[in-house]
């Protein structure tokens, strides 16, 4: 298969999750595809969950499990961990070795309302309505690393 065609299907994977799933953010990693599904949006109401979908067949990613999540807003992954900004319930780190059945290994409470996060190079960044945290996940469990405030709270109501 040549660059251009991979490319192409590549697109047309995203395109698919984009249109299905609308403005839910989702990562991939491998053959695996995981999106956050929150009520009270216009996404998709009255669901608060993470689904894991299988992209080996790009033209039809299939579910292949879901787990119930608090206020999901944004994901990272990196490998064998899948962190979630869980809205109210602060950051939640999942090892998802087994896709079938991932299990939550750490779960971090007292970081505020968070919203998004970006996992590389064994370094987590999280935004939060207390400020932007940064954590080194080589070694589990995650080791804080520093914070930068905002220099005012966001809005802990969404």
């Amino acid at each position: 298969m040549t660059v251009k065609k991979v490319m192409y299907n590549i697109y047309r994977l995203v395109t698919r999750i984009k249109n299905k799933f609308k403005y839910n953010p989702f990562v991939a990693e491998g053959k695996f595809a995981y999106i956050t599904l929150r009520s009270g949006t216009s996404c998709m109401r009255g669901r608060n969950e993470l689904q894991i979908l299988n992209i080996t067949d790009i033209f039809n990613p299939t579910q292949i499990a879901s787990y119930g999540l608090d206020q999901p807003h944004g994901l990272g992954v990196d490998q064998d961990l899948l962190f979630v900004a869980d809205g109210i319930s602060g950051l939640k780190i999942f090892n998802i070795q087994n896709k079938i059945k991932i299990k939550m290994i750490q779960h971090i409470k007292e970081v505020g309302l968070t919203y998004d996060i970006i996992a590389f190079d064994k370094k987590l960044f999280l935004i939060s309505s207390k400020g932007l945290y940064q954590y080194d996940y080589s070694k589990l469990p995650l080791k804080f690393l520093s914070r930068i405030s905002l220099g005012h709270r966001l809005d802990e109501s969404e």
